[in-house]
C-alpha cells in the first residue's frame, strides 16, 4: 500500500504546483508601482535597468519610420506607449519590446486590440532608441487595472 501512496503524493504535489503557477509569476504586481516614470521622464533615464514606466497603449511600430495608431495591427513584437490615450505624435511616444513569452502573449495588440488606449505600468530597461524613438526593452513585469486585463 505504501508503494502506491508515494507516487500519488508526488502526482498531487505536481498538480498543486501547476495550479499555483500563476501565483508565482513576476509579471503582474498587485497594484500600480510607486515611482514609475511618465513617458517624458523615461527619456531622461535611458540606460537605467529595471525602471517602471507609466503610459497608455496607443499602437505598434512596423518599422522605425512607420507606426500604426488605432489598428489594424500586424506585428506582435512591440507596443507604442504615449503620455495619453490619444497620443499619435511619434516623438512623444516610447517603444516597448515584447519578447517571446508570457508578456508578449498577454499584451500584443494583434491578439488583444482592445488594449489600445489602456493605461499600463511596465518594468524594463530604458534605452536611447528602439524603432527610432526612446524605448524600453526586456520587460519583466507589468500592471494594468482589472478593467484593463487582456485575459
Amino acid at each position: 500500500m505504501k508503494r502506491h501512496l508515494r507516487p500519488l503524493a508526488a502526482l498531487a504535489a505536481l498538480l498543486l504546483l501547476a495550479a499555483c503557477e500563476d501565483l508565482f509569476q513576476p509579471d503582474k504586481p498587485s497594484g500600480p508601482p510607486d515611482g514609475a516614470y511618465a513617458i517624458p521622464e523615461a527619456y531622461e533615464h535611458a540606460g537605467e535597468s529595471g525602471a517602471w514606466v507609466q503610459g497608455y497603449i496607443v499602437g505598434i511600430a512596423t518599422s522605425s519610420r512607420k507606426f500604426v495608431f488605432g489598428g489594424p495591427y500586424i506585428k506582435n513584437t512591440n507596443l507604442i506607449l504615449g503620455p495619453s490615450d490619444t497620443t499619435i505624435v511619434r516623438e512623444r511616444c516610447l517603444a516597448v519590446q515584447l519578447p517571446a513569452g508570457k508578456i508578449r502573449d498577454s499584451l500584443n495588440l494583434v491578439d488583444h486590440p482592445g488594449l489600445t488606449g489602456r493605461e499600463i505600468y511596465i518594468k524594463g530597461d530604458l534605452v536611447d532608441a528602439y524603432f527610432g524613438i526612446p524605448g524600453l526593452k526586456s520587460p519583466s513585469e507589468y500592471w494594468m487595472d482589472s478593467g484593463s486585463s487582456p485575459e
